[in-house]
Parts: structure tokens; C-alpha cells; sequence
């Protein structure tokens, strides 16, 4: 379990094997939360689920690239099908700052499996990247997640 809150990073450890190396890379993931939020974060207007969704790209992006042995399980939880179906499904309620919309998506429901926002946001960067490759961490942080959406070029194959 984890969490973010101002500049503090809570974690809980349950030992399984092949703890110390994820707790490694989730630190990275929760560590740019932190940093993101705290440099670049809007307060002016509320987050949607685009932000929500990209904020977790980013931060398991950049986990990647901080430890790049380090595979984690949420960042690909989706056959091709079902990302591409969930993307369909998801796509209206992008703008949306309605709290119970974000926390179904985010969490999980009947109808939208666990990890959909991090396996989609992970690829959406991915995505966003591959397009624009000499970006560093502090570029694409500080970029408007409708821009790295629309820069993306993101279409679930």
C-alpha cells in the first residue's frame, strides 16, 4: 500500500518475494507523484480523469527509467483487447471531474478490470515518447496532459 500526501510518501510493506526490488521502483513512481505535484500541479481548477490517468504514466515511467529492470505488473494488466476496449469506454469520461467517475476507473469496478488507469497512462506515455524521445523527466512533467494526450498518438492496436 502507498500514498502520497504533501511532500511524504507512506508505504507498507507486505515481504513477498521480490519485495526489496519493487519497493525500489515504487518508491521512484511514488516519489515523482510527490515532485509532479508539488512543481507543477494546477490548483486553480480540478483534476479530471486525463490528469489522474497521465499522473500515473508519468510516474511509472519514470520508475522505469529509474530502475528500468523492474517490471511492473499494472503497466501492462490489459490484453490488447481489453485496452483497446477499455480506451473506447474510457474516452468520453476524460474530462470528467467527477469523483465517483475518477474512482472507478482509478480502483476498479464490474466493468473495468484493476490497473486499467495505470496500463493505459503507462502506454499513453510510452506512446508520447517514442514521438518525442529528447524530452527529459522535467519536460514531459511540467507538460498539460492533454497536450502529452494529444502528442501521444495513442491508439490501442
Amino acid at each position: 500500500v502507498t500514498g502520497w500526501a504533501g511532500e511524504r510518501i507512506g508505504l507498507e510493506v507486505y515481504p513477498r518475494p521480490g519485495w526489496q526490488r519493487a519497493l525500489a521502483y515504487i518508491t521512484a513512481h511514488e516519489y515523482h507523484h510527490v515532485v509532479m505535484f508539488r512543481r507543477y500541479l494546477d490548483l486553480s481548477r480540478p483534476a479530471d480523469l486525463l490528469d489522474v490517468l497521465l499522473s500515473e504514466g508519468r510516474a511509472d515511467v519514470f520508475a522505469r527509467q529509474v530502475y528500468p529492470g523492474v517490471t511492473a505488473p499494472w503497466t501492462d494488466a490489459l490484453s490488447r483487447t481489453q485496452e483497446r476496449e477499455r480506451w473506447a469506454r474510457m474516452k468520453p469520461d476524460l474530462a470528467s471531474t467527477d469523483a465517483n467517475i475518477i474512482q472507478r476507473w482509478f480502483l476498479g469496478s464490474d466493468n473495468v478490470p484493476s490497473w486499467t488507469i495505470y496500463t493505459v497512462g503507462f502506454h499513453i506515455m510510452e506512446a508520447f515518447l517514442q514521438r518525442h524521445p529528447g524530452l527529459d523527466v522535467q519536460a514531459w512533467s511540467a507538460l498539460d496532459a492533454e497536450a502529452i494526450s494529444r502528442a501521444s498518438g495513442y491508439k490501442p492496436e
